[in-house]
C-alpha cells in the first residue's frame, strides 16, 4: 500500500517542518493519502506552528465528533418498502355514561382551510361508534346553509375518481358539524378510497370544497370492530 505524508510530497517550507503545500507534480492520490494520514497522525502537519500541543490534540476529536454527529442524522435504511403512514388519529377511548360501552372516535383534519361569513376553519371528519351506534359527521366549525324549510343540507361528495353524488346531510343543534344519513355506508365506501372529496355551502357563504386524504380507514377500522364490513351473500 502507498503510504505518503504532506512531507514526502511538499516543496519547500517556510518554518522548519510545516509544509507549505503540495509539491509540484503531486497527483490528487498523493495528496488525498497524505491528507488521510495527517488527519490520523493529529493535524499536525496540517496546522500552523503556534498551536498549542493541547490544541493539536482537541481538533482532531472535535473534527471526529462533528462527523459523528453528521452521520447519526442520516435517516436508516429502510431495507424495503416501508409501511406508509395514514393521517387518521384515534383519541383514548371513553366510556359512555348511558351504558357503560366503549366510545370509539376516528379523526381526520382535512387538508385544506375553508371560509365561511366571517369565519375559516380547516374541518375535521369523523368517526364516531357510540352505544352500539355509528356516526360519520365533518365539523365545519361553521353554520352551512340549510335546505328552504327543513335543517338539511345538500352536500356533495366524491371518493377517488368516482362520479360525484349528491346527499342531505344533517346539521347539529349547535350549527358547526353536519351529519351523514347514512354513516356506516360512507365508511365502507371510504375505507376502500384514497381521497375524499366533500362540497357544501356555509351560511351566507359561496360553495366550499373540503379535502380528506382517507386512506388508511380500513386497517382502522379493523384494528377496532369485528363486523363493519359488508357480509357476502
Amino acid at each position: 500500500m502507498i503510504r505518503l505524508s504532506l512531507r514526502e510530497i511538499a516543496g519547500p517550507t517556510s518554518r522548519g517542518s510545516a509544509p507549505v503545500g503540495p509539491a509540484r507534480g503531486a497527483t490528487s492520490l498523493e495528496i488525498s493519502l497524505a491528507r488521510h494520514r495527517a488527519f490520523r497522525e493529529g493535524y499536525r502537519y496540517l496546522l500552523p506552528a503556534p498551536v498549542s500541543w493541547t490544541m493539536r490534540r482537541v481538533i482532531p476529536v472535535i473534527l471526529s465528533l462533528a462527523l459523528f454527529g453528521v452521520a447519526a442524522q442520516r435517516p436508516p435504511s429502510s431495507g424495503g418498502n416501508p409501511r406508509q403512514v395514514d393521517k387518521w388519529r384515534q383519541p383514548p377511548r371513553e366510556r359512555s355514561k348511558i351504558d357503560d360501552s366503549e366510545i370509539i372516535i376516528l379523526k381526520l383534519q382535512a387538508e385544506n382551510v375553508i371560509h365561511g361569513w366571517l369565519a375559516t376553519s380547516r374541518p375535521e371528519l369523523l368517526v364516531r361508534y357510540k352505544e352500539g351506534d355509528f356516526d360519520v359527521y365533518i365539523f365545519t366549525d361553521m353554520p352551512a346553509n340549510p335546505e328552504l324549510g327543513t335543517d338539511d343540507c345538500t352536500v356533495r361528495i366524491r371518493l377517488d375518481k368516482q362520479e360525484a353524488y349528491t346527499e342531505h346531510w344533517s346539521e347539529a343543534t349547535n350549527h358547526r358539524s353536519l351529519f351523514s344519513p347514512d354513516p356506516l355506508d360512507l365508511v365502507r365506501r371510504m375505507a376502500a378510497a384514497k381521497v375524499m372529496v366533500f362540497e357544501f355551502t356555509p351560511f351566507n357563504a359561496s360553495p366550499q370544497i373540503i379535502t380528506f386524504d382517507v386512506h388508511g380507514l380500513a386497517r382502522h377500522m379493523d384494528e377496532n370492530f369485528d363486523d363493519w364490513r359488508p357480509k357476502d351473500k
